[in-house]
């Protein structure tokens, strides 16, 4: 009986580039295996990384808006959205005192300490607000005093909302500049009294926003 030594040959070659085939698939792997742990461990490197910088970058823009708003010489009034979100600024050494209700808002502003509010007429605010729950024409019909001019009025930030702008004596029996105007269906009056504050209300006045 005669053996097939080629055969035999032939198979041990088979068998040996098996296994050279099967140690560098196995080689390759492992370094695959390698290559993405180390590009997990770089990824999470780098995501902790951007989170890091993000957070930085986070503080440093709300430290600037801090450092903005106490630095800025002004602070600011929303009133309630019922109310047309009445929004302006005004010094920030002014103190304040706004009643907001279901009729309406009241509202004084002075520099430094407020002045008792319960009687009204013993002091000349620098500012007063008022939103009274009655029709622009019929507020207006009010003011019927001779020693006060009229004249058309419109907020800078709220065009084509017409008012009016009376100077000189009030209803209250003190001096001033007041601005009425038609706010749905009610009326907004802002004013100041005495004179002192003129330059103070013309700011405030070209900061004034509402929703007619």
């Amino acid at each position: 009986m005669k053996h097939n030594h080629n055969g035999n040959v032939s198979s041990v070659v088979l068998l040996v580039v098996a296994t050279l085939l099967l140690v560098l698939v196995s080689i390759f792997a492992v370094i695959q295996t390698g290559n993405v742990s180390k590009y997990k461990n770089n990824a999470n490197q780098l995501i902790a990384s951007a989170v890091v910088q993000a957070k930085s970058a986070q503080q440093t823009l709300d430290n600037a808006s801090y450092q903005k708003q106490i630095q800025s010489p002004f602070a600011s009034y929303l009133g309630p959205a019922s109310y047309g979100s009445i929004s302006f600024s005004y010094p920030k050494n002014w103190s304040s005192y706004i009643n907001n209700t279901s009729d309406g808002i009241d509202g004084y502003f002075y520099p430094g300490s407020l002045p008792s509010v319960d009687d009204a007429s013993a002091s000349n605010y620098s500012l007063r607000i008022n939103v009274v729950n009655a029709s622009y024409s019929d507020t207006l019909n009010t003011y019927s005093s001779s020693d006060a001019s009229v004249v058309p009025y419109s907020l800078p930030k709220v065009q084509g909302n017409i008012g009016v702008q009376i100077n000189g004596k009030l209803n209250n029996g003190k001096t001033g500049t007041l601005i009425i105007l038609p706010l749905r269906t009610q009326t907004l009056q802002i004013w100041t009294e005495g004179g002192g504050f003129n330059n103070e209300f013309n700011q405030i006045l070209s900061s004034l926003t509402f929703i007619p």
